[in-house]
């Protein structure tokens, strides 16, 4: 019987440690769990939280963007540059940025919207800033139209707009305007056997 009372006493230790470890467990996951909870709240207030006007939006995303690219975006790639031909009063507006080429002709222009607005609600008026860059110029210009977290390319000519992660190099932009021209039709090419 006192082998017994011993043994009963040992698993009954052994249960109050098994319990001990289980409420420190407890704990420490509770910690963990607020931890995680503050963490969350935390990262929960971003940058994408801000509502950046369209002057802040260029400053702090687009130029940062057109810099990664290779463009600088005070240099020859003018801010606000005027177009004419633009159906409103005046027939003038002001395109947002210009990427030009070597030539001196534009390879693209980019139409930037703030940042809580959708970066589609600039497609119209990048539309008709090529329309007029066009006239002026005699090239139509690829079209990027961004609110600094997403960026749409639209070569109006050849494609339907798509979503990219930032801008095109000069040399991409030069490559996309050439193949306007050099590209062959595929219904009269002839494979080579």
């Amino acid at each position: 019987q006192a082998q017994l009372q011993e043994q009963l006493q040992s698993k009954d230790d052994a249960f109050r440690d098994a319990q001990n470890k289980l409420a420190s467990t407890e704990e420490e996951l509770a910690k963990i769990r607020e931890e995680i909870q503050r963490i969350k709240a935390e990262n929960r207030k971003t940058i994408a939280d801000e509502d950046y006007s369209e002057a802040a939006t260029r400053d702090l995303f687009i130029d940062l963007l057109l810099r990664e690219a290779g463009w600088d975006p005070y240099g020859l790639n003018v801010s606000e540059y005027e177009v004419t031909g633009m159906p409103n009063n005046k027939g003038l507006g002001y395109v947002d940025y210009v990427l030009w080429g070597d030539d001196g002709l534009p390879l693209a222009i980019v139409e930037a919207k703030r940042t809580k607005l959708s970066a589609t609600k600039g497609q119209r008026q990048a539309e008709l800033y090529a329309d007029c860059l066009q006239k002026m110029t005699g090239r139509r210009p690829i079209i990027f139209y961004t609110n600094g977290y997403e960026t749409w390319l639209w070569d109006d000519e050849m494609y339907v707009p798509r979503q990219v992660q930032g801008f095109y190099t000069k040399d991409e932009l030069t490559l996309m305007i050439n193949r306007r021209t050099s590209r062959g039709d595929i219904a009269s090419l002839t494979p080579n056997r």
